[in-house]
């Protein structure tokens, strides 16, 4: 089975990815909304028709799918995805520190953050986050081992039972949800929650199933978002965003363009631009090494070696990837770890 893990927030993904700056003719205008030209920045994602649901624990909602959640919704540290080795940089945790066995995590909540309905955000939402996290384990995406957690005037400390020195980032990168919100849903895996409240730079305008529209936080903590306006519009497919992206319809976005550099870079040059940093669009082969015939590391072995590497990156790829670290076919198994481009 493939997997791929894609990022919407950051826009970037693997080789084929996008991201488009504001074409030179002021295409990036907030059409249909009366606003003046670069007011609207539209992001795209070849996702088609959405559903109203802005859950953002739920992979298939709206606003993961499409990626306005985390303009809404804010983590404790903010993690550099492409530079995972960097520290993290303090968002709503001021600062925190590990126990000697990263069995014990003290956090302190920043100060002067509020909710976008006008609450204070206090450590008994930090602390909520991660209990919602732990009693419901659905939510629990990276199966954080939760022990107790405490607080204590504006700190919070989360125990696990077993050391997460591997899963710092991991941890800190949680994202935060108000209690007194959160604590009301009956339940929280499936709640559409159409009307997000988060502590971040925007806020949730409009929804339609093809795009979502949304506005700055006037109470933002972080200052004044320099976007007047963000709309994330779900297009039917590569193609109809190809064509969004080409004709400035679109300003960012993430599809795959075969022959990118003169299906799009072309068009527009000194504006047209794309990213595709290692490590955010990854194609993945997982194989059952609990059953046969996988459970036979020679079958593994033979697999490797019959996979048509050059086809993959010819065929699948249209031969954009230029580089082994832009493509992975990556084997994994208990005793056994192939990696080739």
């Amino acid at each position: 089975m493939r997997m791929r893990k894609l990022t919407p927030l950051i826009v970037g993904l693997t080789a084929v990815a996008l991201v488009a700056g504001c074409g030179s003719s002021g295409t990036a205008d907030a059409k249909g909304s009366g606003g003046a030209a670069g007011q609207t920045l539209t992001i795209g994602m070849p996702n088609g028709s959405q559903t109203n649901n802005s859950n953002p624990f739920m992979n298939t909602s709206s606003a993961q799918s499409l990626g306005y959640a985390w303009m809404i919704y804010e983590p404790l540290a903010q993690v550099n995805a492409v530079r995972p080795a960097d520290d993290p940089t303090p968002w709503l945790a001021s600062e925190w520190t590990w126990n000697e066995d990263f069995t014990s995590l003290t956090l302190t909540v920043r100060d002067g953050v509020t909710w976008q309905d006008g609450k204070d955000l206090t450590a008994d939402d930090v602390a909520y986050s991660f209990t919602i996290r732990k009693d419901n384990p659905a939510l629990n995406a990276d199966a954080l081992p939760y022990g107790e957690i405490t607080t204590a005037d504006n700190t919070v400390t989360v125990t696990f039972t077993a050391s997460q020195f591997v899963n710092q980032t991991k941890v800190l990168n949680l994202f935060v949800v108000p209690k007194h919100i959160w604590s009301a849903i009956a339940d929280p895996t499936t709640d559409l929650n159409q009307k997000p409240v988060g502590t971040g730079p925007y806020t949730l305008k409009t929804w339609t199933p093809q795009a979502a529209t949304l506005t700055p936080n006037d109470a933002y903590w972080g200052g004044k978002p320099p976007v007047p306006e963000l709309r994330y519009t779900s297009y039917n497919d590569n193609n109809a965003l190809t064509t969004a992206l080409v004709n400035g319809d679109a300003q960012w976005g993430w599809t795959f363009i075969p022959d990118f550099e003169n299906v799009y870079v072309a068009k527009d040059p000194d504006h047209n631009a794309y990213w595709y940093p290692a490590g955010l669009g990854i194609d993945v082969l997982y194989l059952n090494n609990e059953t046969a015939p996988f459970n036979d590391v020679a079958v593994r072995q033979a697999v490797n070696l019959v996979i048509d590497r050059e086809q993959i990156h010819t065929q699948a790829t249209s031969s954009v990837c230029r580089s082994a670290h832009n493509r992975w076919l990556q084997f994994e198994a208990r005793d056994v770890l192939w990696q080739g481009a």
